[in-house]
This record gives structure tokens, sequence and C-alpha cells, in this order.
């Protein structure tokens, strides 16, 4: 697994057209103060998606650890 903290998000390293991120990875995004994971939220489509704790929203997710 990967760990970022940046102003920006973060792309992983292409090779051959393929980003190294992968599921599960996490990033702390320094402009707003979200910690987010790398998930897919459409089949076959990932993106960085807050983590909320305790509050639901049609924007964050909420941490299973089971699907780790």
């Amino acid at each position: 697994d990967q760990h970022f903290t940046s102003h920006t998000a973060p792309t992983g390293t292409i090779v051959a057209g393929v980003s190294s991120l992968s599921d599960g990875d996490t990033w702390y995004d320094i402009n707003d103060e979200q910690f987010k994971v790398y998930c897919e939220t459409r089949s076959g489509g990932y993106e960085w998606v807050p983590l909320i704790v305790g509050y639901r929203s049609g924007d964050s997710d909420t941490l299973d650890a089971g699907a780790f």
C-alpha cells in the first residue's frame, strides 16, 4: 500500500499506461485537511474518496475494515 500527503491528488507512477495506484491507497489532502482513500466508485472506475467518521454524505465513504 502507498500513503501520500500533498496539495494535489497523487496519480501514482504510470507504466505502460497503467497507474501504480491501487485500491486502499491513502492520501492526506493538505488543501482541505481530509483523509482520503483510493477506491472503486463504479465498475472499473477509481477515485479518491474522503473518509468521514460518523457522517455519511454523497461525496464521502465510511471505513469498512473488512473490505481491505
